[in-house]
């Protein structure tokens, strides 16, 4: 998406909405797991599921279908498979 602000926590967002110009859009997102080192400390093997490569199939495909008309909306990545 040209005009998007990366996320910021609810409140924060909200306050940002307000002085975006028409056509901008801010939003709280939630990517999902995706496979930092970290998590493979956590999830050992496991962790292979949780691709960034795998994650961007489905969050591409959401992330374009958002509009000026989900200012402010929580917005998660959907379960795999999920997008119509």
């Amino acid at each position: 998406m040209k005009n998007f602000v990366p996320s910021l926590p609810r409140p924060l967002t909200q306050a940002v909405a307000w002085e975006l110009p028409s056509g901008i859009a801010a939003m709280p997102f939630n990517s999902g797991i995706i496979n930092p080192a970290i998590l493979q400390s956590c999830f050992a093997g496991g962790a292979v599921n949780y691709s960034p490569a795998r994650m961007a199939k489905t969050a591409v495909p959401f992330l374009s279908k958002i509009n000026p008309a989900n200012n402010v909306e929580q917005l998660t990545v959907p379960i795999r498979g999920a997008l119509g």
